[in-house]
């Protein structure tokens, strides 16, 4: 036991290879801000790769990453879905506790929603939308699904939901027509936005985003709306505070030197200490819990 805990201590992240499992498959904008990550941090001398896991909306790889030791080159991606809500859909028997299963090591950024709609539906904005009764919307995972259905209860909609296994095929049936609206973050609906085989009909932040200036916020319409995606980085259990530290120092370095880079993105970089990511779970946690007692 000695023996492991000194190799861990001694243990040097600059030399080794490390892995970030992303609990979804490629294509995502989880994934998207993982590889860019590791790109820039392989640039600047740090040899990072990435590794798609998937399954129950990210609860699988999690439970896994949760029973990991003695890897400290191991990280996992995380987001909001595994954190926060695949948890609440699983009634939190999920096989991992977000405050006692994993090492906080640093809160990267966090990417704002669009409330969607097909161009058919003839919805150009969030009062009209919650005026609807009956409509289908998509829901590709567990943060959308909480996102709108908060909406719902904020304004006494009623919608009918259709769950889809991911943003691509959530797409796809909104740009169809098959449902009439939905839910993505701003990196990965923009294109479709640009295309016009979407509307933007509203933007999860308080204030409007500026690269998206021209639509207006849900905040708008319904008082005290905000819902943003989580982008982190998290350790096993018994992944020492030394190493936690030097990873801390090496992605802080990635997210506030590239900050122009995830502006382009959509994302807004945080950056940050292990105890502010701690602190923004806890804050989470406690909020959509008490969303999920609201719903029932």
């Amino acid at each position: 036991m000695i023996c492991i805990i000194l190799m861990m201590l001694s243990f040097n992240i600059y030399a080794a290879q490390t892995t970030i499992v992303v609990p979804y498959p490629p294509g995502g904008t989880v994934d998207l801000v993982a590889r860019i990550v590791a790109k820039i941090a392989t640039e600047n001398g740090h040899n990072v790769i990435v590794e798609n896991k998937s399954g129950a909306e990210g609860r699988i790889p999690y439970k896994q990453f949760a029973n990991l030791r003695k890897q400290p080159n191991t990280l996992l991606m995380g987001a909001s879905g595994p954190m926060y809500f695949s948890p609440l859909l699983a009634d939190n028997d999920s096989g991992y506790n977000m405050e006692k299963s994993f090492k906080p090591i640093i809160h990267l950024g966090k990417a704002y929603h669009f409330i969607l709609s097909h161009p058919s539906a003839q919805i150009n904005n969030i009062a009209k939308l919650t005026k609807q009764k009956d409509l289908i919307f998509a829901s590709g995972n567990a943060t959308s699904r909480f996102m709108l259905e908060y909406m719902f209860i904020k304004t006494g909609m009623k919608a009918i939901i259709v769950p889809y296994n991911g943003g691509g095929p959530a797409f796809i049936a909104m740009m169809s027509g098959y449902v009439a609206f939905g839910a993505e973050t701003t990196p990965s609906a923009i294109y479709h936005v640009k295309s016009g085989k979407l509307n933007a009909i509203a933007v999860t932040s308080l204030k409007r985003i500026p690269q998206a200036i021209s639509i207006p916020t849900v905040n708008e319409t319904i008082k005290d709306f905000e819902v943003f995606s989580t982008y982190a980085l998290l350790g096993t259990i018994d992944m020492p505070d030394n190493i936690i530290k030097q990873y801390n120092d090496i992605f802080n370095n990635v997210m506030l030197k590239n900050k122009d880079i995830f502006y382009d993105f959509h994302i807004e970089t945080t950056g940050g200490t292990p105890e502010y990511l701690e602190n923004d779970i806890k804050t989470q946690l406690l909020r959509w819990v008490k969303i999920k007692e609201q719903l029932k």
